[in-house]
C-alpha cells in the first residue's frame, strides 16, 4: 500500500507522516479526509495490522529507524503479549469508527518498560471508508519516573523530617499544622493528634502573636525571613523558648506553605536572662552604693562613674567620661603605684593616699580595686572604689569622743547605772553600780548578764523592755507603783521591790530610757537605780503610825479607849 503524504494547513511547513492535530490528506477525485491526532508521533496501521506509514518522531519514540517500523506487523513491534492484551482491542474498536485511546507500563522488546499514551482515531478514504487507524503516541515514561521519584523523595524527606535531632514542621497558607515531626512532638509535649486543626498561632503565647504573625505574612508572600525567636507554653506549662528558621514551599510558581525548623534555645536564653539579671543587678549595685566607685582604661581614663563618685569629688556625670584620672591624684607617683600592684596581684585593698576633688579640696582616702582582663589575659580596664577616710577618721574621732564623754557621765556619776546596746549586752557598768550589787565592770561588759545582779533566774530589765518596743509588759513583770513619763525618748519609772539584793531585800526606784544617735534610732537604753529601802521603809512606819492613832481617836469618840494600844 502506498504511503500517504500529510502536509499542514495555513501555511504550516511540509513532512512526511501525519499532521499531529489536523491531519489532512486528498484521494484521487481530490476530496480531502480528516485525521485527528495529540501530537507529532503519528502512524497508519492497516486492517491487517500492519503499519503502513510512520513519521520520525513516532519511530523515534519506539526507538526505531523508519525502515524498522513501515512494513512491520504491529505484533512485532510491541510483542505478542501488549499487542493481544491491549492494542488488537484498540485497533478493533478504531476500525469500527471509535476513536480510543490507552495509557500505561509496556514491556517494549529492546526498550525495556516504558509508559506510553497511545491515541487511536479512524482514518477514511475518500468514500468514507475506514482503511486504516490513525495511532499517535506519546512517552511519558519520564514524567512518570519523575513523578515516582518526588512521591519516593517526598516520603524519603518525610521519614528523615520525622526523625532529625531538630525540630521540624510546615503549615498552610492560614498557619495550619500540615506536618510536625516527632522532635516537636517530644519537645512540646503534645501529642501528634493536638496539631490537627490547630494553627501556628494557638502555639504561641499572646504576648509574642503579634511578631509571629509579621514573619508569617512576611513568608507566605514569598520573601526571605531572617530567624527569629519566641517563647511558647509546653503542654506541663513551663515556658520554652526557640528559633525559628522557614522557608516558603513553592508549587508552580506559587506559595503553597511555610517549612520551619526549630531549635531550642531555652538554656542560652535563660543563660542570657540570668546574665541581664546580673548585669542589671550589677548596675543598681554600682549606682545605688554609697560607695564612690569608678571604671577607667588601661590609661587611665575614666569610662564610668556611680553617683557616690560624682558627689565625692563634685563632678557632673558629663564632665567625668575621659577625664584622666592622674589628675585626681594629689601624688602621680600612688597612681603608678596602685597600677603595679593590681597589675601584679590582680586587686588593691585599702591603699591610703590623696586624692582631689574637682575644687581642690584634698582628702585621705582609701582605694581598693582590681584589674580586668580579657580571655588572653590582657589588661583592658581597672575598676575600684574610693572611700574619704578624712571624713571617717572625723566621724570616728568624733564617735570615740561621744563615747568617752558617755563613759566619763555614767563612771563618774554617784548613782548606780549601766548601759546596754541594741543586742542588750553591757557596754558601761558604773563604779556606784559595781560598789552597789558587788559585780565588777570588767566581769559584766561584754555580756548579757546584767540580770544576774538582781534576779536569781534570767528575766528582762526594764531596759530590755524598752529595747524590744514590750513597754506594755513593764506592769506584768514589775507590781507595785509604776508610771510612764511622758517624755522625749520614752522615759520609764518604775517602783520595785528586788528581793534577792541584800539580806532582806531592797527596794529601787528604777528610771529607763532608751538612747537614740543622731538618725533617732535606738541604739542602746540606760538604767540607773536608787536604793529607796529606807525610805520605803520609814514610809510603811509613818502608814502604821497614822492607821494606830486614827483607830485611837475612833475608840475615844466613842468612849471605848483601846487599852491594848495605850499599853503599847
Amino acid at each position: 500500500m502506498r504511503t500517504t503524504r500529510v502536509t499542514r494547513e495555513k501555511g504550516s511547513q511540509k513532512s512526511e507522516g501525519f499532521e499531529p492535530l489536523h491531519a489532512v490528506r486528498r484521494n484521487s477525485r481530490g476530496r480531502k479526509a480528516t485525521v485527528i491526532a495529540p501530537d507529532d508521533c503519528v502512524a497508519l496501521i492497516n486492517r491487517n495490522y500492519v503499519y503502513e506509514s510512520a513519521n520520525d518522531d513516532y519511530c523515534g519514540t519506539l526507538g526505531k529507524a523508519r525502515e524498522d517500523v513501515v512494513n512491520s506487523p504491529v505484533a512485532g513491534l510491541w510483542g505478542n503479549k501488549t499487542f493481544d492484551g491491549v492494542i488488537r482491542t484498540c485497533l478493533d474498536r478504531c476500525f469500527a469508527g471509535e476513536k480510543t485511546q490507552h495509557k500505561g507500563w509496556v514491556d517494549l522488546p529492546g526498550q525495556g518498560l516504558r509508559y506510553y499514551h497511545v491515541f487511536y482515531r479512524p482514518y477514511r478514504n475518500g468514500q468514507d471508508e475506514i482503511t486504516h487507524a490513525a495511532v499517535a503516541l506519546r512517552d511519558l515514561t519520564g514524567r512518570k519516573s519523575e513523578g515516582k521519584a518526588l512521591k519516593k523523595s517526598e516520603s524519603l524527606l518525610r521519614t528523615a523530617l520525622k526523625n532529625v535531632h531538630f525540630g521540624v514542621y510546615s503549615y498552610d497558607l492560614k498557619g495550619r499544622f500540615t506536618f510536625v515531626n516527632d522532635v516537636v512532638v517530644e519537645e512540646t509535649g503534645f501529642p501528634r493528634e493536638w496539631f490537627l486543626g490547630k494553627s501556628l498561632f494557638d502555639f504561641v503565647r499572646s504576648e509574642e502573636r503579634d511578631e509571629v504573625h509579621e514573619h508569617f505574612d512576611t513568608s507566605i508572600r514569598g520573601a526571605p525571613v531572617p530567624p527569629y525567636e519566641f517563647a511558647y507554653h509546653k503542654a506541663s506549662g513551663d515556658v520554652s523558648w526557640v528559633q525559628v528558621h522557614t522557608t516558603p514551599m513553592w508549587e508552580k510558581g506559587r506559595v503553597i506553605g511555610v517549612l520551619g525548623v526549630l531549635l531550642n534555645i531555652t538554656r542560652r536564653k535563660k543563660s542570657e536572662l540570668a546574665l541581664r539579671e546580673r548585669e542589671e543587678t550589677y548596675r543598681r549595685l554600682f549606682e545605688d552604693s554609697r560607695d564612690a566607685i569608678f571604671v577607667t582604661d588601661r590609661d587611665g581614663r575614666l569610662t564610668d562613674a556611680n553617683a557616690a563618685f560624682l558627689t565625692l569629688f563634685g563632678y557632673a556625670s558629663e564632665e567625668i567620661i575621659g577625664l584622666d584620672a592622674v589628675n585626681m591624684y594629689v601624688d602621680h607617683d600612688d597612681r603608678e603605684a596602685c597600677v603595679r600592684i593590681m597589675n601584679e596581684n590582680e586587686f588593691i585593698e585599702d591603699y591610703h593616699l590623696k586624692l582631689k576633688r574637682k575644687d581642690g579640696t584634698v582628702m585621705d582616702c582609701l582605694l581598693t580595686g582590681t584589674a580586668r582582663r580579657t580571655d588572653s589575659g590582657r589588661i583592658f580596664a581597672y575598676q575600684g572604689g574610693v572611700k574619704d577616710e578624712s571624713g571617717q577618721k572625723r566621724a570616728e574621732e568624733a564617735l570615740h569622743d561621744s563615747e568617752q564623754k558617755l563613759r566619763y557621765v555614767v563612771d563618774g556619776s554617784p548613782i548606780p547605772q549601766f548601759v546596754i546596746d541594741k543586742t542588750h549586752t553591757v557596754t558601761h557598768w558604773n563604779r556606784a553600780l559595781e560598789k552597789f550589787t558587788g559585780m565588777k565592770a570588767e566581769e559584766m561588759q561584754g555580756t548579757k548578764g546584767h540580770w544576774r545582779a538582781f534576779y536569781r533566774t534570767e528575766r528582762p530589765c526594764i531596759a530590755d523592755l524598752l529595747l524590744d518596743g514590750a513597754e506594755a509588759q513593764i506592769s506584768y513583770w514589775y507590781d507595785g507603783d509604776s508610771s510612764k513619763v511622758e517624755t522625749v525618748g520614752g522615759e520609764y519609772k518604775v517602783i520595785h521591790f528586788f528581793p534577792d539584793l541584800g539580806a532582806g531585800g531592797k527596794w529601787l526606784y528604777c528610771t529607763t530610757a532608751v538612747i537614740r544617735d543622731s538618725r533617732n534610732n535606738v541604739i542602746g537604753a540606760v538604767e540607773t537605780l536608787q536604793d529607796i529601802t529606807e525610805h520605803r521603809l520609814a514610809e510603811d512606819m509613818i502608814q502604821r503610825t497614822e492607821e494606830r492613832c486614827r483607830r485611837i481617836l475612833e475608840a475615844v469618840s466613842r468612849n471605848q479607849p483601846e487599852r491594848k494600844d495605850m499599853a503599847r
